[in-house]
């Protein structure tokens, strides 16, 4: 997180020095996520999943941006946002299996939910569309463009069981070993859609998780299980800009 501020801020000194156009904004969220997963341990399998449909609840998140475009023939523009997302649980089924009989017995439930989710995305974007439009007997610009970047997820983690519906043999054992797999830190490509009128900044962006799984294998009873999950988020903001003033020529 410290190196991504200090790009932000590198950003703004080489932009007072350049021919260039700098603008800052807040932003309001809301975002869907679609994550799956699985691992056997033993006799108990768990089948981890979360899905969170966009806009099916109120904004969950808030945020900074940061937005430098240089005055170049290419029309493009580095956008980078700070962001912070309400924590949503993540659930999970564990069937315990008897390797005897092969008979699974009722699902037990649990949940996890952490605390709170930081975001950095880091994006270039191409503008595609540029119209001046009349509103209120006054000439404002409606932006289209096209986002791609990367993505950097701080995740923490709440309490290590929100939810436990079954406290058969193994369970307690299986819930905490998953909480302590769970990735502090994860990685995202992203891309999607960007549109500016007068000075506000709808976005639209959908997040693939690069690396092959959010979590760490499993570890329990002193073995170690293969564990993957993989997410994918999609989000809408909506941003209010304000651009920084020129003084003599200089910002």
């Amino acid at each position: 997180m410290k190196k991504s501020w200090v790009f932000i801020i590198q950003c703004l000194f080489i932009s007072t020095t350049l021919n260039a156009q700098i603008s800052y904004g807040v932003l309001i969220q809301n975002f869907g996520r679609n994550g799956s997963g699985g691992v056997m341990a033993d006799s108990i399998t768990a089948f981890t999943y979360s899905t969170i449909r966009l806009l099916e609840s109120p904004p969950q998140g808030v945020g900074l941006f940061l937005e430098y475009r240089l005055k170049s023939r290419l029309p493009l523009m580095l956008r980078g946002e700070l962001n912070y997302r309400t924590g949503r649980s993540l659930n999970f089924d564990l069937l315990v299996v008897n390797n005897v009989t092969g008979k699974i017995s009722p699902s037990s439930y649990s949940s996890l939910k952490p605390t709170y989710n930081f975001e950095i995305p880091l994006d270039l974007s191409y503008l595609i569309l540029k119209r001046g439009m009349h509103v209120f007997k006054k000439v404002v610009d409606l932006e289209v463009g096209l986002l791609v970047g990367v993505s950097f997820q701080f995740q923490s983690r709440g309490d290590k069981v929100a939810y436990q519906s079954d406290n058969a043999s193994g369970i307690s054992d299986v819930n905490l070993a998953i909480y302590n797999s769970m990735k502090s830190l994860n990685y995202f490509y992203n891309y999607g859609l960007r549109v500016k009128f007068w000075n506000f900044i709808l976005i639209y962006k959908y997040d693939q998780l690069l690396t092959n799984s959010a979590t760490n294998d499993l570890n329990v009873w002193g073995n170690t299980y293969p564990y993957r999950t993989t997410y994918q988020y999609q989000s809408v903001s909506l941003g209010y800009t304000f651009s920084f003033k020129k003084k003599n020529g200089k910002y």
